[in-house]
């Protein structure tokens, strides 16, 4: 009747208090046809649309709504939002693009478009945008670790570890920051910075298993046997896996005691770990 009407806001009204999935349906549409060149009635269709566990459709009101008003940022903001949580990066991406030229300002918006962008695989697109974000927010150490891992990722070691460097000191108590910037370090071949990082982030966690077994697996790249003997030792008690380094460690210290038991043990999950293990000592 309200659709009828021409009251464009009844039928959203009719359908939100609809028990029947088929009269939601039929009011959403009738809707939808008597206010489709309204924007504020397809934002409520997509409200409606999300509450009803139809996340995609209420994604497609969004993008109709934008396309129509396309200055209203608290729409693309949902649009951008919403598509990124569904996984449609180039949606979220265009969207947030839209919300950054209608608030130059707002770094929100430019980091959260580089980050789809980073899942769209544009690395580079991605770090122009999070540069952008940076200048309008110095201090964001989020921003800082996404430059960190994308300087990484294109071969640029000494831009991720300077990123990767004023993200730690953004954020002195996050053990995370540390372990992944000397795991990032330690794949690239820089030895001697991630054994500074990975010392760093045990110290702020000295329970993490993941942090020891690497600090572990560094030592014994460089060859510091009596430093990854202790390390990997801390690691095997928090549970990590790092018998055949232990392995390694051992017979490098001409300990074969200690080598024959971690051999026993490294076998058997990972035999194919512990030969090369072998091979290499």
């Amino acid at each position: 009747y309200g659709a009828r009407q021409g009251w464009l806001m009844m039928p959203a009204r009719l359908a939100q208090a609809a028990q029947s999935s088929e009269v939601t349906r039929k009011a959403l549409a009738e809707a939808l046809w008597r206010g489709r060149r309204a924007p504020q009635v397809l934002a409520q269709s997509a409200d409606l649309l999300e509450s009803m566990a139809s996340p995609h459709s209420a994604l497609r009101m969004l993008q109709i709504a934008g396309d129509l008003n396309p200055e209203d940022r608290p729409t693309l903001t949902r649009l951008a939002e919403l598509s990124g949580q569904l996984g449609r990066l180039g949606i979220a991406h265009q969207a947030w693009s839209r919300v950054a030229e209608l608030e130059p300002d707002n770094p929100t918006a430019y980091r959260k478009s580089a980050d789809a962008l980073w899942g769209l695989g544009q690395p580079h697109e991605a770090i122009q945008q999070w540069q952008r974000a940076l200048e309008l927010d110095p201090q964001d150490p989020d921003v800082r670790r996404a430059l960190g891992r994308a300087y990484m990722q294109i071969g640029e070691v000494q831009n991720a570890l300077n990123h990767y460097s004023a993200a730690i000191e953004l954020s002195p108590r996050d053990p995370s920051l540390p372990l992944e910037a000397g795991v990032a370090a330690m794949r690239r071949g820089s030895m001697l910075e991630a054994a500074g990082l990975l010392s760093d982030a045990v110290e702020r966690d000295p329970s993490s298993a993941e942090a020891w077994a690497a600090l572990g697996e560094c030592c014994v790249q460089l060859g510091d046997w009596s430093k990854a003997e202790p390390a990997l030792s801390r690691a095997n008690d928090l549970g990590g896996r790092v018998a055949a380094l232990r392995v390694l460690t051992a017979l490098a210290m001409g300990d074969l005691g200690s080598a024959v038991p971690w051999l026993d043990e490294a076998m058997h999950p990972a035999p194919v770990e512990a030969v090369e293990a072998i091979w290499t000592a």
